[in-house]
């Protein structure tokens, strides 16, 4: 034993081909990737994700830090939307209800990347604005 040992050992097993070759692959498998189904009609499916955080910039009512990107799964059509981080999944749903709905009518389909954001709550607070009474 010396007292660079860990190191010495790390460095060598780096340099070594055959080292490199034979370690086993600690790392889990990769999912399956699953192709999303393409959409009859436009705006019928979208996809939602966020860029941010961006330096402020403000509005007459208001300052934004982020932008939410909504983009149509068939054409490509993008919408980008100043937005904020704090915002909730209630203020998405007023987001989505405003800049979609009213323009290209009730998406079937919402894509996003499993924010919190998109969970029972937002699709809560979109029915409640699209008069949709849940039992």
């Amino acid at each position: 034993w010396w007292k660079s040992m860990v190191p010495d050992v790390r460095a060598f097993c780096e340099s070594c081909v055959t080292c490199r070759r034979s370690k086993p692959n600690n790392q889990k498998p990769y999912g399956l990737l699953n192709p999303l189904p393409v959409p009859a009609q436009p705006w019928e499916a979208i996809g939602i994700d966020f860029v941010g955080p961006l330096p402020a910039s403000k509005d007459r009512d208001s300052s934004y830090d982020e932008i939410t990107v909504i983009i149509d799964l068939l054409s490509g059509r993008v919408h980008l939307v100043p937005s904020r981080q704090d915002y909730r999944a209630r203020d998405i749903a007023e987001l989505v209800f405003a800049e979609i709905y009213r323009l290209h009518g009730l998406p079937r389909r919402i894509v996003s990347d499993r924010d919190v954001l998109f969970t029972s709550t937002f699709w809560q607070h979109l029915n409640k604005m699209l008069g949709v009474k849940l039992s």
